[in-house]
This record gives C-alpha cells, sequence and structure tokens, in this order.
C-alpha cells in the first residue's frame, strides 16, 4: 500500500483486484464456500435497479453480506461519490461488508482504498466474520442498514462437512421458518442463499429498506423446499422484482436469478418479472455494453402451485435401497463353484464411481446373496437394457426382507458373505466422513438407511419403476417371476431376487393391468409436462423427479373402468414393442424417438383420465 501512495489513483473506477482473487482462490475453495462471483454488468444492474427505489434525499447506508472482493462496494462508493458528492472519509460510514474469507476481506478493503484515494484501511467499515452469526465488532442491533445487496453464498446444507455448523443452519433455518415440521426430509436440499436472505433482512436491513440479492433460480422455481421462503412472510417483504437470468451465458454454472425487494410491506402476487437471454461476448462487461448484447422480456410472475388433489398412488410408491457405496455391492460374476460363485466389484460401476469409493473387492460368497436391480440409465421407456446383479446381504423370511449384520453372516455359517462385508467394512472404516460416521458407523446402517428394506414386498409380482432423477420420466415394469439369468462359463446363475435401487421409485402390485396402466400413464408426455415448472433446474436443465408425478391425481386402479383397461392395453403393446427393439440392439435413442411417434392417442387419453385441458 506504501507502494500505492506514489500513484494518482483518483480515475480508479472498479474493482482491479477481483481476477486477481479469484486466480489465488482455486475455484473449488470458492465453490466449496458457496461463492459464484458477480460480473460488473450484473452489479451494475442490481445497483441500478436498488438505487432507482431509494427515494430519499440523504445518502443511504449499504452492506454486502458476503461481499469477496468488494465489486458491490466498489460500486456502490462509486454511485455515493457522484450522486452526493462525498469525500472519501464520508463514504467510509456508509458502506460495509463482511466475509468469513479473511483474503476477500482485505482485496476488498484494497479496493476501496483505492476507489476513494484513502489508504487508511482502518477506516473501513470490513469485517472478517459469518454474516449469519456475527461476531463482537458486527452487532447487527447497531448495525442496520438501508440497502443491503450481493450475492450470498449458494451451498446445499447437505454439503456442508461441519456438523455442529449444519445443526445450526438447521436452527436458523428453523427459526426463519424456512421448513414445517413435517417436512425434515427437505433440510438437506435447501442451501445457504434463502437464510442468508431471510436473516440480512431480518436482523440487518431497515424497515422500509431495500434489499437486492442475486440467487439460484431454483428458490422461485417451484421446488418444495423453497416453498414457505417464496411466501416471504418471515420476515415480511414485498417484492419489487424478478430478475431471470436463466439464459444469459457466460454467467454461473447453475441457472440464477435476482431479488428485489422492500421490508415490511406484506407480498402480493404476480411481481413484475425482467427476462434478459444472450450470449455475451465476455463476461466481464459493464452493464452499458453488456444490454446491448442482451434480450429482455417483460412479465409477470406467480409461483405455480401443484393442485391439492394427490394421486392415490403418492405414499404408495416408495423409494428404493441405498445401494452405496456401489463398488462395494456391484459386481461381475466370475465363476461358480457349488453354492459359491466367485465375484468382483462390477468394471462398468468401477469406472464411474469416485474416490475414495474406488476400491475393487473379489470373493467367494453364497450363491444366495447375489441379487439384481435396475439402475436408471439402464432404463428407457417401456422397458430395460439390463440390470446388475449384486451383492446383497438380505434374508428372505416370512415372505419380508431381513438385512444380516455381520455378527448375523457369522452365526448363521455365511463365510464368503462374511468376508466380503468384513473386508467392505475396513475400507468404509477408513474413509467414511465425519459425519457418516455418527449417522452410520456401520456399512450396512448406510444400505438400510430409513429401513427402506421393509417396504420392498418380494410376494408381490410385479414392480413399476420409474426414474428418481433426471429431466424426463422414465418408467419400466419388472416381473419378479421372469428375472434375467446371469450367464457364467456355460453355468446358469439365477438371482435370488430383485431389490430395487434408491436411484428409483416403485409400486408393487399382483395385477398386471395395473402394472401396465401406471407405467403408461408415467411414460407419457402429459405427465412428464406437468412436472416440469416444479423440477429443480441446474446447468443442464431439469433435474430432479421424485414425487413430482405422484402430485397429479392418477386415479386408483379399477379394473372395472374401460378408461383403465385401454391405457392398460396400450401400455402392454408398448412393452411388448420395446422388448423387441432392445432384442434387436435398437440403441435407447432410437427406442425414444420410437415411442415418441407411438404414444399421441394414449396421451390423449391420459389426458382425459388427469382432466387436463389440452394446450392450443
Amino acid at each position: 500500500l506504501e507502494m500505492l501512495s506514489n500513484y494518482n489513483l483518483t480515475y480508479v473506477q472498479e474493482d482491479i483486484f477481483k481476477e486477481l482473487y479469484e486466480e489465488v482462490i482455486e475455484q473449488t475453495q470458492r465453490h466449496g464456500l458457496g461463492e459464484y462471483y458477480t460480473p460488473k454488468w450484473l452489479v451494475e444492474l442490481i445497483l441500478e435497479e436498488v438505487f432507482s427505489e431509494w427515494d430519499k434525499s440523504i445518502p443511504p447506508k449499504i452492506l454486502d453480506p458476503a461481499c469477496g472482493s468488494g465489486t458491490f462496494l466498489v460500486h456502490s462508493a462509486i454511485y455515493l461519490k457522484n450522486k452526493y458528492n462525498l469525500s472519501s472519509m464520508e463514504l467510509t460510514k456508509y458502506i460495509a461488508g463482511i466475509d468469513i474469507n479473511p483474503l476477500a476481506i482485505m482485496v476488498a478493503k484494497t479496493n476501496l482504498a483505492l476507489i476513494l484515494n484513502n489508504l487508511d484501511l482502518c477506516q473501513f467499515q470490513l469485517y472478517n466474520c459469518d454474516a449469519l452469526k456475527g461476531n463482537d465488532l458486527f452487532n447487527p442491533k447497531i448495525n442496520r442498514y438501508d440497502i443491503i445487496v450481493g450475492n450470498p453464498p449458494w451451498i446445499i446444507l447437505r454439503s456442508i462437512k461441519n456438523k455442529d455448523y449444519q445443526n445450526f443452519i438447521k436452527k436458523e433455518m428453523t427459526k426463519y421458518k424456512l421448513i414445517n415440521n413435517g417436512d425434515v426430509h427437505l433440510y438437506t436440499q435447501l442451501d445457504t442463499s434463502v437464510l442468508f436472505f431471510n436473516k440480512c433482512i431480518g436482523e440487518y436491513l431497515h424497515k422500509n429498506g431495500i434489499i437486492g440479492f442475486v440467487m439460484p433460480k431454483s428458490v422461485i422455481g417451484n421446488t418444495h423446499q423453497h416453498k414457505n421462503f417464496r411466501k416471504f412472510e418471515y420476515p415480511t417483504i414485498k417484492l419489487i422484482k424478478i430478475i431471470d437470468l436463466e439464459e444469459v451465458s457466460p454467467l454461473f454454472n447453475m441457472p440464477g436469478c435476482v431479488l428485489i425487494g422492500r421490508k415490511g410491506s406484506k407480498n402480493v402476487y404476480p411481481v413484475p418479472l425482467d427476462k434478459y437471454s444472450g450470449q455475451l461476448p465476455n463476461r466481464d462487461l459493464s452493464w452499458q455494453n453488456a444490454k446491448r448484447a442482451l434480450s429482455l422480456v417483460k412479465g409477470k410472475y406467480t409461483p405455480k402451485i401443484n393442485g391439492e388433489k394427490k394421486s392415490y398412488y403418492y405414499d404408495k410408491f416408495k423409494v428404493g435401497l441405498s445401494i452405496f457405496p456401489r463398488s462395494f455391492y456391484f459386481v461381475d460374476v466370475q465363476n461358480m463353484d457349488g453354492n459359491f460363485v466367485l465375484v468382483s466389484t462390477s468394471e462398468e460401476i468401477y469406472r464411474i464411481v469416485k474416490e475414495p469409493w474406488k476400491h475393487k473387492l473379489i470373493g467367494k460368497i453364497e450363491k444366495d446373496f447375489v441379487f439384481c436391480t435396475l439402475l436408471p440409465w439402464k432404463m428407457v421407456p417401456f422397458g430395460y437394457i439390463e440390470m446388475h446383479p449384486v451383492v446383497l446381504p438380505v434374508f428372505l423370511k416370512n415372505n419380508r426382507y431381513i438385512l444380516l449384520d455381520l455378527r448375523d453372516m457369522m452365526r448363521l455359517g455365511y463365510v464368503g458373505l462374511y468376508s466380503w462385508f468384513k473386508d467392505a467394512q475396513r475400507i468404509w472404516d477408513i474413509y467414511k466422513t465425519e459425519k457418516a460416521k455418527e449417522r452410520f458407523p456401520y456399512l450396512l446402517d448406510r444400505l438400510n438407511y430409513n429401513n427402506l428394506i421393509e417396504f420392498q414386498h418380494p410376494y408381490n409380482r410385479y414392480v413399476v419403476l420409474y426414474n428418481a432423477t433426471g429431466k424426463d420420466i422414465t418408467s419400466c415394469i419388472v416381473d419378479r417371476e421372469e428375472l434375467p439369468k446371469f450367464i457364467v462359463n456355460d453355468i446358469t446363475l439365477f438371482p435370488k431376487g430383485f431389490i430395487a435401487d434408491v436411484k428409483t421409485w416403485i409400486f408393487e402390485t399382483d395385477s398386471q393391468n395395473e402394472a401396465y396402466y401406471l407405467s403408461a400413464i408415467l411414460n407419457s408426455s402429459i405427465l412428464n409436462s406437468l412436472i416440469k415448472p416444479f423440477q429443480p433446474r441446474g446447468l443442464y436443465g431439469a433435474r430432479a423427479i421424485h414425487r413430482r408425478p405422484l402430485e397429479f391425481p392418477i386415479p386408483k386402479f379399477d379394473e372395472e373402468n374401460e378408461a383403465h383397461i385401454e391405457i392398460a392395453l396400450m401400455g402392454r403393446k408398448l412393452h411388448s414393442e420395446v422388448q423387441e427393439l432392445i432384442k434387436n440392439n435398437v440403441s435407447k435413442n432410437q427406442i425414444r424417438k420410437y415411442i415418441r411417434n407411438k404414444i399421441s392417442k394414449m396421451d390423449k387419453r391420459i389426458r382425459d383420465l388427469l382432466q387436463m385441458k389440452e394446450e392450443k
């Protein structure tokens, strides 16, 4: 800084250390902190919108609670300096920032020092702390602000490694009513941006103050975990505008938006929405230059709300067994010797698993513990390409599955199975996370998470499956009496049974017609279109399905209902046709194309069944 004092800094007009900071802090570390840096043009756009709402003659006090290298603060300082003719010393009273990263605070101070031509870093209100906690220097009861702007961390709760901090975040989310008591399973899907938004309004913003935050677009995308957030009731805030940035590139690695609101007034939908789209020549343009490359469509935003009338099957479908880490369970069958089978970790699975679970096991196990399962990428509409053999310590007793632990295996004399899972447990003990040490001290606790094995019923012949994640619904049927066999050195191994994986949702039935009926509805383009507004979106589009198809009024199957039988027969026919295509080695893409060309009549029947109006 002494060296900088030798230069004329009067004409510095931007965050000149931002790129240096991004180079010094590795991208993986920034993403671990939930940091997605905001380009200059977007900062200028947000400040333009926010300052247009400030109608007082006095300068506003401004806070960025996750300031990074200080881009929002630098541009705010420039605006206040020009608008209110403030001196450098006066400006330090109106600009404040917080960041958990000490290097970020130092860079932000330096950037402000250059902009204000004031190299006394002690004058700046920049605090190295967690904005969600504060510290002795930053007291939210004293430090209230007129405007809060920034790009808060976007950290999914389940990715927070520190359990104490994760529990702190959960308590804060409960305090700000971001989750209902009956929805605690959604905690891990929430991210810290919504807590930052609510807490900064509640604790740092004056009444009638203005906030402008960059947020993941999922918060306005009708996701279940954000339904309370979209009420904007606690604390009360009225949304002034939403800026949709999903179709702007280059920007973030997941769709983003900007929420601008005023504290103290009740929110009313619809809210004005500005949707920008276009390809920018580079990332860090000024707003003046960026808007020349962007198109703007003005509209209104109201959250789409699922109908209250859920399917009869909503609580009848269950998620499959948590077969992770996959390298411990998915196998290739090498040979057979009487009641034993030589197996090793599946080569296909080994290629795709990530560290630290990239391990190969090999051993002889009792053949009664070789089951089969179906992974989503092996599924096509109305069929599946192949199943995987899996080693599972599961015992059939009184028509239900029982999970064996290591002591059970030894006590019952299953020496091969015991040796296999003892080795797997040894690896688990070495590499499991701190969180897993508490929740799943034993590997098999992880396998039977939430006692999911109890929800699979081997006595039901037909299993209707659909994928838990992905863009589009894909459904098929597994017939437990016609499971594929595994052929090894001219010896045939029949799997002990079918057990569904956690990446699929399943419904079990003894009615073949009911199975075809459900699979037909799940594969319809009608239902697939209906769930689209309710799917969270990533960089590559919609990415989760889970219970969403079941939130629409799929009626209980009725053998006496002609429409139900007609849909079931259509489903049966398409399953038969797809099976022939698979036998002839037709590619998955070609099968999907074939189905798209065949389901128009079925779609019409399903639209009538769901009582949905046809879109013009």
